[in-house]
């Protein structure tokens, strides 16, 4: 695919804004899965603590890993700063 000069040049200088397919799927993902995976996790560990009390530090212990792994059940991860359109590109 060749891309001509005045056609970089306008995507350069254009205010073009949108996302992929893919960020759309992980915004579903992260709106409408990971709320459900993270109380399905809470009742779990608290199910298996209430039915092995010795085995709880260690129960929870696994569900903070899980959290801290997944992302699922912690509270919100800092955002990354949006990119900038200047010195971005190809220069031929």
């Amino acid at each position: 695919m060749i891309v001509s000069d005045g056609e970089l040049m306008h995507s350069i200088n254009s205010d073009m804004e949108g996302t992929g397919i893919w960020d759309s799927i992980k915004a579903g993902f992260n709106k409408y899965v990971k709320p459900v995976l993270s109380t399905v996790g809470d009742v779990a560990a608290n199910a298996l603590s209430f039915t092995n009390p010795e085995l709880t530090p260690l129960i929870q212990g696994v569900r903070e890993g899980v959290r801290g792994l997944t992302g699922v059940g912690l509270s919100s991860k800092p955002k990354r700063k949006p990119k900038s359109k200047v010195g971005n590109g190809l220069y031929l």
